[in-house]
């Protein structure tokens, strides 16, 4: 039986997107968000703050790289009894926490309310919509394998980058003036743009892969800085 190479990218880019969802959450429970953004000690932190908000995208790419060839079939649809029986252990374990440690005595129809619109546990909204994406993900490949011609696939990513990217930076001050209807299918975007990167895995030049880094961490940073200018 010939076992199929490991590609060491992947655990690379799962390390880095699991330490940025630990950096990004330690921002979140700190006083970051509410220090004065003056210095360069605040420029160097908010580029790295800017730099950890990939990690949910980082996830959603590696699914779409790596589900790109799922098929319509009831094995694949089993394996979402995995996802959920994660979800319910950690749920239990954080009830009980919330129960012993923190006191909480809710009635069990609340708790099982809780586990049921996923508010058990913190940031539960990223199993509710990883559900909602594995769900599609076989109707997305249909959609994304019979695109014959690269150029359809570009257009495809774009289309979706339109709908789902633009309207937070052009949106301002009450104007719309890209449609924001459909900003919650972002994960669809990432999914299009790993099955993309699977099919032709383009090769960057290290200098080039940095300046892209340094052009995504700063992305963020130069909209913050842009909003205290105005604010002040």
């Amino acid at each position: 039986m010939i076992r199929e190479k490991r590609l060491a990218g992947l655990d690379i880019v799962r390390s880095l997107a699991i330490l940025f969802v630990v950096a990004h959450h330690f921002d979140l429970h700190t006083e970051f968000l509410i220090t004065p953004f003056i210095g360069v000690n605040m420029f160097i932190q908010g580029a790295f703050a800017s730099l950890f908000l990939v990690a949910v995208p980082l996830f959603l790419l590696l699914t779409g790289f790596l589900n790109t060839n799922k098929k319509l079939t009831l094995t694949y649809y089993k394996g979402i009894i995995r996802v959920l029986s994660a979800y319910l252990v950690y749920s239990i374990v954080t009830i009980l926490y919330r129960i012993i440690i923190n006191g909480e005595h809710l009635s069990v129809f609340l708790w099982l309310r809780q586990i049921f619109n996923y508010t058990a546990i913190p940031y539960g909204w990223y199993i509710e919509m990883y559900i909602g994406l594995f769900i599609l993900i076989p109707f997305l490949n249909i959609i994304y394998n019979n695109l014959q011609e690269k150029k359809n696939k570009q257009i495809l990513i774009l289309t979706f980058l339109v709908l789902t990217a633009l309207p937070p930076f052009f949106n301002q001050a009450g104007y719309k003036f890209v449609p924001d209807d459909f900003v919650a299918l972002y994960p669809v975007t990432f999914y299009f743009i790993g099955a993309y990167i699977h099919e032709y895995k383009f090769k960057f030049g290290k200098l080039k892969l940095i300046f892209m880094n340094i052009s995504l961490s700063l992305e963020n940073l130069n909209y913050r800085l842009f909003y205290c200018f105005c604010v002040c």
